[in-house]
Protein backbone atom coordinates (compact mmCIF):
# COMPACT_ATOMS: atom_id res chain seq x y z
CA UNK A 1 0.00 0.00 0.00
CA UNK A 2 1.23 3.53 -0.97
CA UNK A 3 0.54 6.29 1.31
CA UNK A 4 1.24 10.31 1.11
CA UNK A 5 2.19 11.62 4.15
CA UNK A 6 2.82 15.27 5.12
CA UNK A 7 5.23 16.85 7.08
CA UNK A 8 6.40 19.79 9.07
CA UNK A 9 9.95 20.55 10.12
CA UNK A 10 12.32 23.13 11.69
CA UNK A 11 15.37 22.24 9.49
CA UNK A 12 17.74 24.67 11.65
CA UNK A 13 19.58 20.83 12.84
CA UNK A 14 19.38 19.13 9.96
CA UNK A 15 21.48 18.75 6.34
CA UNK A 16 18.36 19.31 4.41
CA UNK A 17 16.06 16.84 3.29
CA UNK A 18 18.21 14.70 1.33
CA UNK A 19 19.49 11.07 2.53
CA UNK A 20 23.28 10.81 2.38
CA UNK A 21 25.20 8.02 4.35
CA UNK A 22 24.49 8.89 7.82
CA UNK A 23 24.27 12.46 8.09
CA UNK A 24 21.02 13.72 9.70
CA UNK A 25 19.01 14.85 6.93
CA UNK A 26 15.40 14.48 7.56
CA UNK A 27 15.23 11.30 4.77
CA UNK A 28 17.28 9.66 7.00
CA UNK A 29 15.72 10.42 10.18
CA UNK A 30 12.25 9.56 8.87
CA UNK A 31 13.81 6.47 7.15
CA UNK A 32 15.43 5.59 10.21
CA UNK A 33 11.92 5.49 12.26
CA UNK A 34 10.19 4.03 10.32
CA UNK A 35 12.33 1.01 9.84
CA UNK A 36 12.44 0.25 13.68
CA UNK A 37 8.49 0.64 13.86
CA UNK A 38 8.00 -1.43 10.79
CA UNK A 39 10.73 -3.77 11.31
CA UNK A 40 12.57 -3.56 7.60
CA UNK A 41 13.43 -0.49 5.27
CA UNK A 42 10.62 1.62 3.32
CA UNK A 43 11.93 4.61 0.97
CA UNK A 44 10.42 7.91 1.38
CA UNK A 45 10.15 10.04 -1.66
CA UNK A 46 9.57 13.48 -1.03
CA UNK A 47 8.04 16.37 -3.75
CA UNK A 48 11.70 18.11 -3.61
CA UNK A 49 14.77 18.37 -1.93
CA UNK A 50 14.85 21.59 0.84
CA UNK A 51 18.60 22.59 1.69
CA UNK A 52 20.32 22.93 4.89
CA UNK A 53 18.24 24.78 7.69
CA UNK A 54 14.97 25.06 5.87
CA UNK A 55 11.83 24.65 7.13
CA UNK A 56 8.75 23.09 5.97
CA UNK A 57 5.07 23.96 6.56
CA UNK A 58 4.02 21.08 4.13
CA UNK A 59 6.62 19.07 2.89
CA UNK A 60 4.72 16.07 0.83
CA UNK A 61 6.47 12.35 0.87
CA UNK A 62 5.23 9.24 -0.12
CA UNK A 63 6.56 5.34 0.59
CA UNK A 64 5.13 1.97 0.15
CA UNK A 65 4.48 -0.03 3.30
CA UNK A 66 5.51 -3.53 3.43
CA UNK A 67 2.76 -6.57 2.99
CA UNK A 68 3.92 -7.36 6.61
CA UNK A 69 2.64 -4.13 8.08
CA UNK A 70 -0.70 -4.40 9.93
CA UNK A 71 -1.21 -1.17 11.00
CA UNK A 72 -3.47 1.32 10.08
CA UNK A 73 -2.06 4.55 8.23
CA UNK A 74 -3.34 6.57 11.65
CA UNK A 75 -1.76 4.30 14.18
CA UNK A 76 1.46 4.12 12.27
CA UNK A 77 1.74 7.42 11.80
CA UNK A 78 1.22 7.94 15.93
CA UNK A 79 4.07 5.27 16.69
CA UNK A 80 6.41 6.83 14.24
CA UNK A 81 5.74 10.54 15.78
CA UNK A 82 6.37 8.94 19.11
CA UNK A 83 9.57 7.85 18.34
CA UNK A 84 10.65 11.11 15.77
CA UNK A 85 12.62 14.36 17.55
CA UNK A 86 10.50 17.27 18.52
CA UNK A 87 11.46 19.57 15.37
CA UNK A 88 9.80 16.44 12.59
CA UNK A 89 6.70 15.98 12.47
CA UNK A 90 3.67 14.04 10.37
CA UNK A 91 1.25 15.97 10.36
CA UNK A 92 -0.81 13.55 8.08
CA UNK A 93 -1.33 10.39 6.14
CA UNK A 94 -3.40 8.96 3.42
CA UNK A 95 -3.60 6.07 1.48
CA UNK A 96 -3.28 6.95 -2.29
CA UNK A 97 -2.98 5.13 -5.58
CA UNK A 98 0.42 3.35 -6.91
CA UNK A 99 0.20 5.69 -9.85
CA UNK A 100 1.01 8.39 -7.34
CA UNK A 101 4.43 10.07 -7.26
CA UNK A 102 5.39 12.71 -4.57
CA UNK A 103 8.00 14.11 -6.93
CA UNK A 104 6.33 13.67 -10.78
CA UNK A 105 2.59 14.90 -9.71
CA UNK A 106 3.48 18.16 -8.36
CA UNK A 107 1.67 20.85 -10.26
CA UNK A 108 3.00 24.11 -8.06
CA UNK A 109 4.96 24.58 -4.84
CA UNK A 110 4.87 27.74 -2.71
CA UNK A 111 7.61 28.61 -0.87
CA UNK A 112 7.36 31.55 2.02
CA UNK A 113 10.72 33.30 3.07
CA UNK A 114 10.13 35.61 6.10
CA UNK A 115 12.27 38.43 7.26
CA UNK A 116 12.44 41.44 9.62
CA UNK A 117 13.62 44.81 9.34
CA UNK A 118 14.05 45.77 12.83
CA UNK A 119 17.45 47.49 13.54
CA UNK A 120 17.76 44.96 16.97
CA UNK A 121 17.83 41.42 16.51
CA UNK A 122 14.95 39.61 18.14
CA UNK A 123 16.47 36.39 20.09
CA UNK A 124 12.61 35.11 19.43
CA UNK A 125 12.88 35.11 16.06
CA UNK A 126 16.29 33.48 15.62
CA UNK A 127 16.36 30.48 13.13
CA UNK A 128 12.87 31.46 12.03
CA UNK A 129 13.06 34.64 10.43
CA UNK A 130 16.16 36.30 8.50
CA UNK A 131 17.40 39.72 10.24
CA UNK A 132 17.47 42.24 7.58
CA UNK A 133 17.98 45.60 9.28
CA UNK A 134 17.34 48.08 6.73
CA UNK A 135 14.39 50.46 5.15
CA UNK A 136 12.32 49.40 2.23
CA UNK A 137 10.29 50.95 -0.47
CA UNK A 138 7.72 48.22 -0.55
CA UNK A 139 5.97 49.49 -3.96
CA UNK A 140 9.28 49.14 -6.07
CA UNK A 141 9.93 45.24 -4.20
CA UNK A 142 6.38 44.47 -5.83
CA UNK A 143 6.44 46.13 -9.18
CA UNK A 144 9.84 44.23 -9.88
CA UNK A 145 8.27 41.00 -8.46
CA UNK A 146 5.57 41.26 -11.35
CA UNK A 147 8.53 41.49 -13.78
CA UNK A 148 9.65 37.98 -12.71
CA UNK A 149 6.49 36.40 -13.12
CA UNK A 150 5.97 33.73 -16.19
CA UNK A 151 8.54 31.74 -18.21
CA UNK A 152 11.63 33.12 -18.05
CA UNK A 153 15.38 32.04 -18.47
CA UNK A 154 16.33 32.08 -14.58
CA UNK A 155 19.99 31.19 -14.97
CA UNK A 156 20.91 34.41 -13.12
CA UNK A 157 18.75 33.76 -10.26
CA UNK A 158 20.77 30.42 -8.93
CA UNK A 159 23.94 28.71 -7.84
CA UNK A 160 25.61 26.09 -9.99
CA UNK A 161 25.26 22.51 -8.78
CA UNK A 162 22.31 21.28 -9.83
CA UNK A 163 21.48 19.17 -12.53
CA UNK A 164 19.47 21.46 -14.47
CA UNK A 165 19.69 20.98 -18.03
CA UNK A 166 17.39 24.07 -18.99
CA UNK A 167 17.48 27.08 -17.11
CA UNK A 168 13.92 28.30 -17.95
CA UNK A 169 11.32 28.09 -15.46
CA UNK A 170 8.05 29.35 -14.46
CA UNK A 171 6.93 31.74 -11.62
CA UNK A 172 2.87 31.69 -10.94
CA UNK A 173 2.88 34.37 -8.31
CA UNK A 174 5.29 36.38 -6.03
CA UNK A 175 2.89 38.38 -3.39
CA UNK A 176 4.53 40.11 -0.68
CA UNK A 177 2.94 41.08 2.27
CA UNK A 178 4.70 43.62 5.10
CA UNK A 179 3.17 43.38 9.17
CA UNK A 180 4.68 46.00 11.36
CA UNK A 181 8.84 45.25 10.93
CA UNK A 182 8.46 42.18 9.40
CA UNK A 183 8.32 41.26 5.74
CA UNK A 184 6.91 37.86 3.72
CA UNK A 185 7.36 36.88 0.23
CA UNK A 186 5.36 34.22 -1.05
CA UNK A 187 6.76 32.73 -4.46
CA UNK A 188 4.50 30.43 -6.01
CA UNK A 189 5.99 28.45 -9.06
CA UNK A 190 5.99 24.80 -11.12
CA UNK A 191 9.53 24.12 -10.44
CA UNK A 192 12.64 25.86 -9.10
CA UNK A 193 16.52 25.94 -9.86
CA UNK A 194 19.36 25.08 -6.82
CA UNK A 195 18.76 28.59 -4.45
CA UNK A 196 16.38 30.39 -7.20
CA UNK A 197 13.93 31.44 -4.15
CA UNK A 198 16.74 32.29 -1.69
CA UNK A 199 18.00 34.43 -4.48
CA UNK A 200 14.78 36.11 -5.27
CA UNK A 201 14.35 37.62 -2.37
CA UNK A 202 18.02 38.69 -2.57
CA UNK A 203 17.21 40.61 -5.12
CA UNK A 204 13.90 41.91 -4.41
CA UNK A 205 14.91 43.48 -1.04
CA UNK A 206 17.83 45.20 -3.05
CA UNK A 207 15.30 46.54 -5.00
CA UNK A 208 13.31 48.11 -1.94
CA UNK A 209 17.02 49.97 -1.08
CA UNK A 210 17.46 51.17 -4.71
CA UNK A 211 20.75 49.06 -5.09
CA UNK A 212 19.35 46.84 -8.01
CA UNK A 213 17.12 48.73 -10.68
CA UNK A 214 14.13 47.08 -13.02
CA UNK A 215 16.01 47.18 -16.21
CA UNK A 216 18.55 45.36 -14.47
CA UNK A 217 16.19 42.89 -13.46
CA UNK A 218 14.68 42.63 -16.94
CA UNK A 219 18.10 42.26 -18.54
CA UNK A 220 18.97 39.91 -16.27
CA UNK A 221 16.46 37.13 -17.90
CA UNK A 222 17.76 37.57 -21.36
CA UNK A 223 19.08 34.64 -23.02
CA UNK A 224 22.11 36.04 -23.38
CA UNK A 225 22.61 37.45 -19.88
CA UNK A 226 26.13 37.26 -18.38
CA UNK A 227 24.18 38.79 -14.87
CA UNK A 228 24.35 36.85 -11.86
CA UNK A 229 22.95 37.80 -8.82
CA UNK A 230 24.34 34.33 -6.74
CA UNK A 231 25.57 36.82 -3.95
CA UNK A 232 22.18 37.83 -3.47
CA UNK A 233 21.15 34.62 -1.73
CA UNK A 234 19.48 35.03 1.50
CA UNK A 235 19.99 32.86 4.65
CA UNK A 236 18.53 29.21 4.65
CA UNK A 237 16.39 30.18 8.52
CA UNK A 238 14.12 32.44 6.81
CA UNK A 239 12.49 30.03 3.90
CA UNK A 240 9.62 27.64 4.13
CA UNK A 241 8.51 24.91 1.78
CA UNK A 242 4.49 26.51 2.68
CA UNK A 243 2.53 24.33 -0.07
CA UNK A 244 2.92 21.89 -2.41
CA UNK A 245 -0.40 21.43 -5.35
CA UNK A 246 -1.01 18.33 -7.08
Amino acid sequence: MRIAITLEYQGTNYLGWQKNAQDRTVCYVLEQTFAKILGEEVKIVASGRTDAGVHAMAQVAHLDLPKTCKLSSKSLVAEVNKNLPKDLRIVSAKEVSERFHARYNVKSKTYLYKCYTSPTLSPLREDYFCHYPAVLNLEKIKNCAKILIGKHNFKAFCLTGGDNESFEREILSIDVIRKKDEVYFYVKGKGFLYSMVRIIVGVLLKVGQNKITEEVIRNSLKEDSNISFAREKMPACGLYLYEVEY
